[in-house]
């Protein structure tokens, strides 16, 4: 069975950014020893599924997929070549979508704004992507002016409290405030 990972092994850490995966997969098929290599290859997707997710968490759908496949392996419904060959196929899903931010000319913060601007939203044409990218932009640099420029390194809980609250109440209480009859008392 395959476990979580909590620690690494330094001396066989492997950087799927720069993986030949059809060697890869050579040496997995010539290997006797496939379950150390599977574990290997789950260890550095599960690194870089922390690492995507830590970025932007609209990307848990890969944890979800990857998850689901340890279980359905562990559960004995697939075998060690076919996980093997499915870890490789999200490892190059998940180095596709570590460089969308470059393809969108977005900034990881950028996109995550703009992911989750789009995640209910039906197929956007190329002049609306643009124009939510543009949201997006600004919306990010209203939470920086708000959080001031070293929002990242204060206390996260508070500040996504205070944050949400600014962001969500702000516009009524401005809107409340200058409402059709702002003289009215009750």
């Amino acid at each position: 069975m395959l476990r979580p990972v909590f620690r690494a092994q330094v001396n066989h850490v492997l950087d799927l950014s720069k993986i030949n995966f059809q060697e890869l997969t050579e040496r997995f098929q010539k290997s006797g020893k496939q379950n150390i290599e599977l574990e290997r290859l789950r260890e550095a997707v599960q690194r870089q599924l922390d690492r995507v997710i830590r970025l932007n968490e609209t990307r848990t759908d890969f944890l979800d997929k990857f998850q689901r496949l340890i279980d359905e392996y562990n559960a004995g419904s697939r075998n060690i070549e076919e996980v093997y060959r499915r870890l490789i196929e999200l490892t190059k899903a998940l180095s596709d979508e570590e460089e969308r931010h470059v393809r969108e000319n977005l900034s990881e913060e950028e996109l995550a704004v703009f992911d989750i601007l789009t995640r209910a939203a039906p197929e956007l044409s190329a002049e609306e992507r643009e124009e939510v990218k543009k949201v997006a932009r600004q919306l990010l640099s209203r939470i920086h002016s708000l959080l001031g420029l070293d929002w990242r390194k204060k206390n996260q809980p508070a500040l996504a409290s205070r944050w949400r609250s600014k962001i969500l109440f702000t516009p009524c209480i401005t809107n409340f405030q200058s409402g059709p009859n702002p003289g009215r008392t009750e």
